[in-house]
């Protein structure tokens, strides 16, 4: 059993079935598909050598890296994973 509560606050429980399809298995094929490259991209080290070659690049001051990572922070909180998933399909 599920519970879903709706915009009026009152609770019900869903079936099996019922919570099954109001999946969107596009979106989690998207996701797992998604980590596993980060996985497999991790392991690699890309990621280590990006930040190195972005680090000699730059030669970044903390007020530099602080306005980095406030923009990345900033950005981020709306254009996460789920969120531009779900937005595009409305």
């Amino acid at each position: 059993m599920a519970l879903l509560v709706p915009a009026d606050d009152r609770a019900r429980l869903l079936t099996q079935a019922q919570a099954v399809a109001g999946v969107d298995f596009n979106t989690l094929a998207l996701l797992i598909g998604m980590m596993l490259i980060v996985a497999i991209a991790r392991r690699s080290g890309i990621f280590q050598y990006v930040a190195i070659l972005a680090a000699q690049a730059t030669a970044p001051t903390p007020p530099v890296v602080w306005r980095c990572w406030r923009g990345h922070r900033d950005l981020l909180g709306f254009l996460d994973n789920v969120t531009t998933c779900c937005w595009w399909r409305r």
